[in-house]
């Protein structure tokens, strides 16, 4: 995915998992290039970094699992993989609500 920062981006870190405390969640950052636009609205010019970013959910032990470059292809496998819009997610919790109702 595409993310513009302010400061150049570290091209990896781990940070603990805030929903599950057995987990962490792996950064991955390529390609950070500087850019320079002036923003329409205001006339003010905005600097900053431009970067790929991956992220994978993996166990504490991460590092004793898969290299960091295999957590890296699992990342980018993961974020080229289709996610469902929020009409498909809609359509799903409908069709799992009546599924309930017909129990």
């Amino acid at each position: 995915m595409k993310v513009r920062g302010s400061v150049k981006p570290q091209t990896f870190t781990a940070e603990m998992n805030p929903r599950n405390d057995e987990t962490v969640i792996l950064l991955f950052r390529e390609n950070a290039k500087e850019f320079s636009e002036e923003d329409e609205t205001t006339g003010q010019t905005m600097t900053g970094y431009e970067y790929d970013e991956y992220k994978i959910v993996a166990p504490k032990n991460y590092a004793s699992v898969y290299s960091n470059e295999e957590w890296l292809a699992l990342a980018k496998a993961n974020d080229s993989e289709p996610q469902p819009t929020i009409e498909d997610r809609l359509v799903a919790a409908e069709q799992a609500i009546l599924d309930m109702a017909l129990m």
